[in-house]
C-alpha cells in the first residue's frame, strides 16, 4: 500500500477500511497471513494454514506450519479484536 501526497490532504476512512487497513499492515509485517489459525492439540497450542486446494475436486487442508509461540498467541487475539 503507497500513499504519496506532496500536500497536506485531509481524509475520512470508515471504520471498516480503518480495519482493513490495520489488517493488511499486520499481516505484511509479522509474518502472518489471513488462512492462518491457532489450534490446541494436547495441551500445546500450533499454527495452522488453512489452504484452499483445487484438483478434481475442490477441498480445505489444514496444514500445521510450527508450535505457536506467545507471540502468534498475542497476534492471533490483536487479529481476532480487529475483526469484530
Amino acid at each position: 500500500m503507497t500513499i504519496t501526497v506532496t500536500e497536506t490532504k485531509e481524509v475520512k476512512i470508515s471504520e471498516k477500511n480503518k480495519k482493513e487497513i490495520a489488517l493488511h499492515f499486520l499481516y505484511e509485517n509479522f509474518n502472518w497471513k489471513p488462512c492462518f489459525y491457532l489450534k490446541e492439540e494436547d495441551g500445546s497450542v500450533f499454527v495452522y494454514s488453512s489452504d484452499f486446494v483445487h484438483s478434481s475436486h475442490s477441498f480445505i487442508l489444514d496444514v500445521k506450519i510450527r508450535e505457536a509461540l506467545e507471540e502468534d498467541i498475542l497476534f492471533s487475539k490483536l487479529l481476532s479484536r480487529i475483526k469484530k
